[in-house]
C-alpha cells in the first residue's frame, strides 16, 4: 500500500503535523507521528483500505483508484485519527 499515490499524499499529510512548522490544534511531535503509524496494517487488503485508499472490485480484490487529491485527505485522517472509523478500519480494529 505504501506506494498507492493516495497513501503517499496522506502520509505527507501526517508527516507535515510533525515537522513543527504548522501552529494548530492538529500538531504532532515526531514521536506521536511513530506512534500513530505503529499499528497500521500496510497490506494491500479490502479489508483494511477499501473506501480509504481504493475500492473493492466485483471479484473481491482492491482496486487503487481516484487519486492523491480524491483519497489522500481520507488517508490522512486514518492516519491521523486512530479512533475513528477509517483510523480502526486501517490498523484492523
Amino acid at each position: 500500500m505504501l506506494s498507492a499515490p493516495a497513501v503517499l499524499t496522506g502520509l505527507g499529510i501526517a508527516v507535515h503535523q510533525a515537522t513543527g512548522l504548522t501552529q494548530n490544534a492538529d500538531s504532532i511531535t515526531p514521536a506521536g507521528l511513530t506512534k500513530l503509524l505503529d499499528g497500521i496494517r500496510w497490506d494491500k487488503e479490502p479489508a483494511f483500505w477499501s473506501g480509504i485508499a481504493g475500492n473493492t472490485n466485483v471479484h473481491g480484490k482492491l482496486t487503487i483508484g481516484g487519486g492523491a487529491k480524491d483519497s489522500g485527505g481520507r488517508v490522512a485522517d486514518a492516519v491521523l485519527y486512530p479512533n475513528s472509523t477509517t483510523g480502526r478500519q486501517i490498523r484492523g480494529r
